[in-house]
């Protein structure tokens, strides 16, 4: 079960970022850079997904996010997947605000760094991947 739940999370979130590059903005249209950064950012999040799915399984570790720890106090695991594609919505949200390209997408770089520092980190402390339980 928990793994149809994973794959349809991820599913989720791929497919917001291909609705995103579908052309369906509401003030300039992406180029195909932003639109693959924008990917990138996302798969990215769906790690960082997983990965904070395997913290709040596992006793050896804990999540520092105040909002993470709360949500998941209240609704249980399922809570994981609704924030991370509430940010990914959220994210996509503002960007498309940006009208200037090169801001636009020195804001994807800038979100996308944050996110890999955020993945390396629980790699190197040995939180692997899982999906909510």
């Amino acid at each position: 079960m928990r793994n149809w739940f994973c794959l349809a999370s991820l599913f989720v979130l791929l497919s917001f970022s291909a609705i995103s590059c579908s052309g369906l903005q509401t003030t300039r249209e992406w180029d195909t850079t932003e639109k693959t950064m924008f990917v990138a950012n996302q798969a990215i999040r769906t790690i960082d997904m997983m990965q904070t799915s395997y913290i709040f399984a596992n006793a050896a570790f804990y999540e520092v996010n105040p909002i993470l720890v709360a949500g998941v106090s209240i609704l249980g695991p399922l809570f994981v997947p609704i924030y991370f594609i509430g940010v990914g919505i959220a994210e996509y949200l503002i960007l498309d605000q940006i009208e200037n390209p090169v801001y636009r997408k020195v804001a994807i770089g800038v979100l996308t760094a944050a996110s890999i520092g955020l993945v390396y980190h629980n790699n190197s402390i040995g939180v692997g991947l899982s999906s909510p339980r």
